[in-house]
């Protein structure tokens, strides 16, 4: 009964794990768009000139 309980918890903070992880990558991936975004801008800004 112990060791069932157990690999629950094991699988569920592995899941947990993973689910941080996808998380922290959609955000990093994010923050590189915008930040693309914002160095495209000032280089279309300098075109203007």
């Amino acid at each position: 009964m112990f060791f069932f309980i157990f690999r629950i918890l094991l699988i569920v903070l592995a899941s947990v794990a993973v689910y941080s992880l996808i998380v922290e990558l959609k955000r990093k991936k994010s923050e590189d768009r915008k930040k693309d975004h914002t160095d495209k801008k000032e280089y279309d800004d300098w075109n203007e000139f």
